[in-house]
């Protein structure tokens, strides 16, 4: 199998040989050496020769010298070949020969480059090896490269100092891509499978599609586990195991024929089982979680497993089941199953399987359903549980076989309940993965479903209408909403707790958030843990969009406490607290959430859009834009393949004020006004794309103040119909910035009173800085500077440091003329320390706050823990104690 897979090793491989450095490559038998090097050799430009290692010639001694000997001859004449038969009969030190060989290979004036490859090099004779390796570490100009590939590097060895590239067992999700690449057609299921019994072994990966069966390929037959292997791959179970016991071999195979197995029952057939636990667990062969202990290595269990014989397997099974049925029920009920045939075995499998999932072990979960369906070919008997067992595994993140066993119950579906219910989970695993909205999923079921079964009908209209919410398409929405609640109205099916969830969340995304509110002061959302999760990710996602942050932090911490993670909710909450934290303007904490790993790695996406969007808008803040157009446009696509026109609006919404932040404001327009076009405009509720303040400030900063006026009224109407707080303080700033001249200060001063404890610093920040650059165009650059610190300061606290860098340079005089040093003030804040300052200055407390724009109460507050700090009472002791300060200071 060809290592595409192995790219970033390639490369390290390329670029040593590049700089004339000969290599080694390094990894155990199945990683794929033997695939680098071919590839090697395909990409040199320099003329490559393969040298034949035979394991049977290793105890003949300077069997390998020969063999790249005969190598050799088509290299310049052969010259270099006769000088290494020549070398052949020197009984001489190894060391002595390479050197001879050296000066040998120095003295070749080769027209051409030789990339010599020594495939299997520690199967060489020893002689050999010792001079292979010294040549390794000594050639390193000339026309001959050397690349060997061997098993591991022996610290005593012949190739200790050899640069290496060290190959280690691919990841999962390189391991089921690789699968999917080398053989076309292959099912998402069967490559996962294949992918993880083959524990990161390209050769056995190969060798296990190779002996799957066509139907298992497609994914149409149960993919009974442990996959079937033979005794080709016996070498890289050996490099596992080593030799071991007799009892741990039995151990072994007692644990092959189970995902998962108790102790105690073992017990009864391993007497010496404590310490053949402890043995192989100290290896790393196995792994024990609770009571149960499992084979961690997948590969040596299929090995085990297949090495034994039927018979052999089929007394274990016996055997373990009357174990088990005193001690774990669900052991018992596996084993069973492959003894004996009762009819509800295959519902109670998946019944097992399900409680499993919970759990939080998917992949065992997997092994009972397959087994399910092996004793059940017709899939319409157990469609139901099927069901069940797709929708926790959904829950869970396991997208490939949720997607499975979705396909399985709908082609088998006879009644309504499993066609509708079938279709609802393939829109919602639809939308987390693509954020798109099938037509198929729309239309799949028949006219008659819905009065057949019309909870699972609405179930799917309000998934529909979630779906539409978080795109923002807010009026198919409340159509698929209000279908939902027709059918509860007029069938009498009682109305289930995610229609309220889901009523919450369009309210929020309106700009409502009385329905959010009540969920959440009365915690009504009753129902399976499922429904608990998705009530509380709706509440939170409303009270984002209406500005109650502190409830929507509480309403995401009783999501994450409803269920152990990790789960699709948990990974959505992750997502909107970063939201949440940028919407605050907590440029800092939503970097530290964005920053920690995602619940399911990058096996399945859970809401990409949002994720690459959110990481987007940190990367511009930092300013990093170079870095983020390949996101931008993974973005575009994302929204392009999907339909969905809020997403790019978003995006351009971010870029225009990325653009304007650095003076580019035609350029910012371009991409506000397309935020405009694209949805922007038409929604509603301004908080969604939050774009109107800098349309208005680009507008005003392109001269066109007659537009920018009509877009502040439009937004001030908006604002009557959804008020915001975000949005109060934002009019407040355009209006200072459409007024002219000097007639804008004193709206700016306005504005800057309306701040009030617990407004966004960030939001402040913003206008301070656009007041700074109005008092520069007045010419009353003293305060302008003064403003612009103040900006650049409140920046640095909300975590915006590319925003406050961008401001400080424009005031450098007042930044190196601080204010006289006095000792006691290194134990005030930056906050108390404005403060005092403007005491000694002669300013009373409600001149103070209109100064620094903050409320009177704030200022007392601040004056008092001043107070506090240097044991005084009264202003007029303040002033007195700081004297005293100056004189010591200065004496």
């Amino acid at each position: 199998m060809r290592s595409s897979s192995r790219r970033s090793d390639l490369t390290r491989l390329r670029s040593l040989v590049d700089d004339h450095i000969n290599a080694a490559v390094v990894g155990k038998h199945g990683t794929g050496k033997t695939s680098l090097l071919q590839a090697l050799a395909e990409e040199s430009e320099a003329r490559t020769v393969f040298v034949p290692v035979n394991p049977t010639e290793s105890g003949l001694a300077n069997s390998g010298l020969a063999v790249l000997a005969a190598s050799l001859r088509p290299v310049e004449g052969g010259l270099l070949s006769r000088e290494v038969e020549e070398l052949l009969s020197d009984d001489g030190p190894a060391s002595v020969i390479a050197e001879s060989l050296i000066a040998a290979i120095r003295a070749v004036d080769a027209s051409e480059n030789v990339l010599i490859l020594v495939d299997g090099a520690d199967q060489l004779d020893g002689r050999s090896q010792l001079v292979l390796g010294y040549l390794l570490r000594r050639v390193t100009s000339g026309p001959l490269r050397f690349v060997i590939s061997i098993d591991g590097v022996d610290p005593s060895g012949a190739f200790v100092g050899v640069q290496t590239v060290e190959l280690k067992p691919l990841e999962l999700v390189e391991m089921v891509d690789l699968a999917q690449r080398q053989h076309p057609g292959l099912s998402d299921e069967a490559a996962y499978c294949a992918a993880r019994a083959s524990s990161g072994h390209l050769l056995a990966l190969e060798h296990i599609l190779e002996l799957m069966n066509e139907r298992q390929r497609s994914g149409s037959a149960p993919l009974a586990q442990p996959l079937r292997t033979s005794r080709a791959i016996d070498g890289l179970v050996f490099d596992c195991l080593g030799d071991i016991s007799e009892d741990s071999r039995k151990l072994l195979k007692c644990l092959a024929v189970a995902p998962r197995t108790s102790i105690r029952p073992l017990l009864k057939i391993v007497p010496s089982l404590w310490e053949e636990l402890e043995e192989l667990e100290s290896r790393d062969i196995i792994d024990r979680v609770g009571p149960h202990v499992h084979i961690q290595d997948q590969l040596v269990r299929c090995s085990i497993y297949w090495s034994m014989t039927a018979g052999e397997r089929s007394e274990l099974h016996s055997q373990m089941e009357r174990n088990c049925s005193s001690f774990d029920r669900s052991m018992s009920i596996w084993h069973g199953s492959f003894v004996g045939d009762e009819d509800d075995t295959p519902a109670t499998l998946l019944e097992i399987a399900r409680d499993i999932v919970i759990e939080g072990k998917p992949h065992i979960a997997v092994e009972f359903a397959e087994r399910a369906l092996v004793l059940s070919p017709d899939a319409s008997a157990i469609a139901a549980p099927l069901l069940e067992l797709a929708e926790s595994l959904l829950v869970h993140g396991d997208f490939v076989f949720t997607r499975r066993y979705i396909r399985l119950a709908r082609r088998s579906a006879r009644s309504a309940d499993i066609r509708l219910r079938a279709a609802r989970l393939a829109l919602e695993i639809e939308f987390l993965e693509t954020q798109s909205i099938s037509s198929e999923a729309v239309t799949s079921w028949r006219g008659g479903d819905t009065g057949a079964s019309p909870a699972q009908a609405a179930a799917l209209r309000l998934q529909l209408s979630a779906c539409h919410a978080e795109r923002w398409e807010l009026a198919e929405a409340e159509e698929d909403w209000k279908a939902a609640h027709q059918i509860f109205e007029q069938t009498g099916v009682p109305a289930t707790p995610a229609a309220e969830s889901v009523r919450a969340l369009i309210d929020g995304f309106q700009g409502r958030a009385d329905s959010a509110l009540k969920l959440y002061s009365s915690q009504s959302n009753t129902g399976s843990r499922q429904d608990e999760m998705f009530g509380a990710l709706a509440v939170a996602r409303n009270l984002i969009y209406t500005e109650h942050y502190e409830e929507a932090r509480f309403a995401l911490s009783a999501l994450e406490l409803a269920a152990p993670p990790p789960t699709i909710f948990h990974e959505s909450a992750r997502l909107s607290r970063v939201e949440l934290e940028f919407r605050a303007g907590n440029i800092h904490r939503a970097a530290l959430i964005l920053a920690q790993p995602r619940q399911f790695g990058t096996e399945h996406q859970v809401r990409g859009d949002l994720e690459l969007l959110l990481r987007c808008w940190l990367m511009l803040h930092e300013g990093r834009a170079v870095e983020v157009e390949p996101m931008e446009q993974e973005l575009v696509r994302l929204a392009g393949r999907g339909g969905n026109r809020s997403l790019t609006a978003r995006l351009s919404a971010l870029q225009g004020t990325f653009l304007l932040r650095h003076g580019l404001a035609a350029e910012a327009l371009r991409h506000l006004q397309r935020c405009e076009e694209l949805g922007g405009g038409g929604q509603p509720n301004p908080n969604l794309y939050r774009h109107e303040p800098e349309l208005i400030e680009a507008l005003l900063k392109v001269g066109r103040r007659e537009h920018a006026v009509l877009v502040l009224q439009r937004f001030r109407k908006r604002l009557e119909r959804c008020p915001s707080r975000w949005g109060e303080l934002a009019a407040l700033r355009c209006d200072a910035l459409v007024a002219v001249g000097e007639k804008s200060v004193e709206p700016f001063r306005r504005a800057l009173r309306a701040f009030r404890l617990g407004d966004s610093d960030h939001e402040k920040a913003r206008t301070l800085a656009a007041f700074a650059q109005r008092l520069s165009e007045l010419g009353m650059k003293a305060e302008s500077r003064e403003q612009m610190l103040n900006a650049a300061a409140l920046y640095r606290e909300t975590g915006d440091h590319a925003t406050a860098d961008l401001l400080t340079p424009a005031a450098p005089a007042l930044a190196a003329a601080p204010a006289r040093p006095h000792p006691l003030l290194s134990q005030l804040s930056e906050e108390e320390q404005a403060v005092v300052e403007l005491v000694r200055e002669g300013y009373r407390n409600r001149e103070i706050a209109e100064k620094i724009f903050v409320s009177l109460r704030t200022v007392e507050i601040r004056l008092t823990g001043v107070y506090r700090k240097f044991g005084v009472r009264s202003r007029t002791e303040l002033i007195a104690r700081l004297s005293e300060a100056d004189v010591v200071a200065t004496g």
